[in-house]
C-alpha cells in the first residue's frame, strides 16, 4: 500500500519532473497494489497537476487498486 495526500503529491511530481525523476516516481505508484489519496479537492488543482493526476490513475486501469478520499462535505 502507498498513501498520499493529494496536495503533496502533486508537489513531489512537480519536483520529480524538474529533476529528472517523473518516470521513477510513476513507476513506484504503479507497483503499489493499493494508492490511497487522501484529501481530494481540499486545494485547487492546476492544469500541470490534474495532468499529472490523470497519468498516475492512468497506469493503475485494470492493474491495481485505488481509493480516494475527502473531507468535503457532500454538498461542496
Amino acid at each position: 500500500m502507498l498513501y498520499h495526500r493529494l496536495p503533496r503529491l502533486l508537489e513531489v511530481l512537480e519536483i520529480a519532473r524538474e529533476t529528472g525523476n517523473l518516470h521513477a516516481s510513476h513507476t513506484q505508484m504503479a507497483k503499489a497494489k493499493l494508492l490511497v489519496l487522501d484529501d481530494w479537492g481540499v486545494a485547487p488543482m492546476g492544469k500541470r497537476g490534474r495532468q499529472d493526476l490523470l497519468e498516475v490513475i492512468d497506469d493503475r486501469v485494470n492493474a491495481s487498486s485505488i481509493t480516494i478520499t475527502s473531507q468535503l462535505p457532500i454538498s461542496g
